[in-house]
């Protein structure tokens, strides 16, 4: 499958990321956009944040995005401690919004 990527990238004339940063700046801002368009939850974007995260080998700069930053949120979620849903919902509508404003300056 991961040998297929390119070719369908290239297909679909979308820029091929040059690394890891890169590639998961660009998922981090699509799940953004599919977010804050209300086609994904706010709970479902940290766990494909954290997985993105975790699959990556915890690199800082990938933490350091504004959608890494909510790596461990599915821990408080729903848990009974911390913030409200509401609240955890805020946090990540937020980040999204500056995972997109963050996309538009490069």
């Amino acid at each position: 499958m991961r040998d297929l990527l390119p070719a369908v990238l290239s297909e679909l004339n979308v820029a091929i990321p040059g690394s890891a940063v890169a590639s998961a700046t660009l998922i981090f801002s699509h799940l953004a956009q599919l977010c804050l368009r209300g086609r994904a939850s706010e709970y479902w974007v940290v766990q494909k944040a954290e997985e993105i995260i975790t699959n990556t080998g915890c690199p800082s700069e990938i933490i350091a995005l504004p959608l890494g930053q909510l790596c461990g949120l599915t821990n408080e979620w729903g848990a009974g401690w911390g913030r409200t849903r509401d609240a955890l919902t805020a946090t990540v509508r937020i980040a999204c919004s500056n995972q997109l404003a963050l996309t538009e300056h490069r």
